[in-house]
């Protein structure tokens, strides 16, 4: 992930006027009750049609969200969390929470304390499952479990201060769309996405 970060920055780098950056932010998002499908093997398809989201933002792995910006472009990892609170037989945990991550290019908009962002890129999730008793995703080390599963976009507002030196504070919200597919014990699931976001942090202007 952080080659696919540096080579997205080299690409899309402006002259060397420009000014890089990093911002770490912590928030929480609000998921739309979009339907959910669980694709098993040997069984009829479950669907839950008003899937209800939480996302713990501070539970085990917390919500969070760091940027990496180079003039009017950045490189953005959301690590958004989805823990389905009704699942229906035979699904019996499900959990996107190491996380339902969107890795994120994006273009920033307008000058001065006020900016937006539109970006596009793709959804990393690590999603954990219990179906009829057997598990699926649990336990696995840092770097494995992950899965490139589907596009993600977003659309986004955010407004700066600066502090001390090179820091300043920021504060945004963000809207999220999404669609993934992710493995199940003995099946997939599909995964439509789309949240509010607020978030704030900190970042650092480092040359």
């Amino acid at each position: 992930m952080a080659a696919v970060v540096v080579a997205l920055l080299v690409f899309v780098a402006n002259p060397a006027s420009a000014q890089t950056t990093l911002t770490v932010f912590m928030g929480s998002s609000s998921h739309a009750p979009l339907a959910v499908v669980f694709d098993l093997k040997d069984q009829d398809n479950v669907y839950i049609n008003k899937p209800q989201w939480e996302t713990k933002p501070f539970y085990e792995a917390p919500y969070y969200s760091i940027r990496v910006g180079h003039g009017r472009w950045d490189v953005e990892l959301i690590h958004d969390k989805m823990y389905l609170m009704n699942p229906e037989d035979p699904i019996e945990h499900f959990e996107v929470s190491h996380g339902y991550n969107l890795l994120l290019l994006n273009r920033v908009h307008g000058d001065g304390p006020i900016t937006w962002r539109t970006g596009l890129g793709i959804v990393v999730a690590h999603p954990e499952s219990t179906v009829a008793g057997k598990k699926l995703g649990y336990g696995y080390e840092l770097m494995n479990g992950f899965h490139i599963s589907g596009p993600a976009g977003q659309v986004s507002v955010a407004y700066t201060r600066d502090l001390v030196g090179p820091f300043f504070f920021a504060a945004e919200a963000k809207g999220t769309v999404a669609w993934a597919r992710v493995p199940v014990y003995n099946g997939w699931a599909t995964v439509p996405h789309a949240a509010a976001h607020l978030l704030a942090g900190i970042g650092v202007r480092l040359w």
